[in-house]
């Protein structure tokens, strides 16, 4: 009977540190940069404006939906095409943590790296791109200057990142490399025969706070 109240004190702790409570909804609001990296050889740095709403499976696993408002600009300087396109976002997407594989490992002197790695995350999605051209090269007689100036594709963002969910916080600081593949040509309002599907990326800071009911991992 001793060893097993001596058995039951040892892993007492590592049964307390495995389990937290989390809050399961989440709402926040971010900026960055965009950049094309279409077919127009000279992309620009422009702005993004970013809100997010989450559901939290884990602290580490979560989805939800976020709308985008932002411009994408660039410019070719073989040929004098040039946009800027005025966009609007909608995607949903879920991210995984590396924190969801690590609740059990011991913190000791490295709880700091441990806390920080925890907070890694990649994240896979589907969106809807509304193209608003606001200013683009048009020439009737040049064929590569050809294409709408306002339509709607569909895109998959593919994301990579860290925040600080790895410290138990309400407040959740992250940073984020998103890249966008979209799966059509009319990005940068141009189309030509045999031209490739458009593809643009942002990075982003974002802010989000927790709330609501609690689950416990």
């Amino acid at each position: 009977m001793k060893n097993i109240y001596t058995l039951l004190l040892c892993f007492l702790p590592s049964l307390i540190h495995a389990q937290k409570n989390f809050h399961k909804f989440s709402i926040g609001a971010g900026g960055g940069i965009t950049s094309n990296r279409g077919e127009l050889n000279a992309p620009q740095n422009k702005q993004l404006i970013i809100g997010t709403a989450d559901y939290y499976l884990t602290p580490f696993l979560h989805g939800g939906v976020e709308a985008q408002m932002g411009t994408i600009s660039g410019r070719e300087t073989n040929y004098n095409r040039h946009f800027q396109n005025d966009f609007k976002a909608l995607m949903v997407s879920a991210k995984l943590h590396l924190g969801q594989f690590m609740n059990n490992t011991p913190v000791n002197h490295n709880a700091l790296l441990i806390n920080v790695t925890k907070g890694v995350y990649a994240g896979l999605g589907a969106g809807v791109i509304k193209n608003s051209q606001q200013q683009i090269y048009r020439n009737s007689k040049n064929q590569l200057t050809q294409g709408t100036n306002n339509n709607k594709e569909i895109f998959v963002p593919v994301s990579v990142g860290i925040d600080n969910s790895g410290f138990n916080s309400r407040l959740i600081a992250g940073l984020r490399y998103q890249a966008n593949y979209v799966l059509g040509d009319q990005v940068d309002g141009y189309y030509s025969a045999g031209s490739r599907n458009d593809f643009y990326s942002n990075i982003s800071i974002t802010l989000k706070y927790k709330f609501g009911p609690t689950g416990i991992f």
